[in-house]
């Protein structure tokens, strides 16, 4: 399955396996399990041990069934070093206008359901 839309992979199981600290030795018999009983997103922090090795791996192995990325994504240039290791999914906590510049959101996953939209300020009115 390959889309540019969570619903599908969120659709069997509506939940992202976090495989926060797992290593590129550990990570195919956990993939193995986690695929085998529903989950289809398959997220590795870049604060894990040698998470690229893992997103890579977890890409090859399970890309065709399973979303698989990084979370944990602090700087730009990190989101290109999970496409080139085969991730398709970013998760960070913020989103700089440096990264939305850069391209990459054409490459990943939207987000699912997408943000809401803000409403207009009110203007400020002057307190006396």
């Amino acid at each position: 399955m390959t889309t540019n839309s969570l619903r599908p992979y969120l659709t069997p199981l509506p939940l992202v396996a976090v495989l926060r600290g797992i290593t590129p030795a550990e990570v195919d018999a956990v993939a193995a399990a986690l695929s085998d009983n529903g989950f289809r997103i398959l997220e590795v922090p870049l604060n894990s041990p040698e998470p690229l090795a893992s997103i890579g791996h977890l890409a090859r192995m399970f890309g065709e069934r399973c979303l698989t990325g990084a979370g944990t994504v602090l700087e730009v240039a990190d989101v290109q070093r999970v496409a080139d290791a085969g991730g398709r999914l970013i998760v960070m906590a913020t989103l700089r206008s440096s990264a939305r510049r850069s391209g990459w959101g054409s490459r990943v996953c939207r987000a699912w359901p997408p943000p809401p939209k803000r409403s207009p300020r009110s203007p400020r009115v002057p307190t006396a």
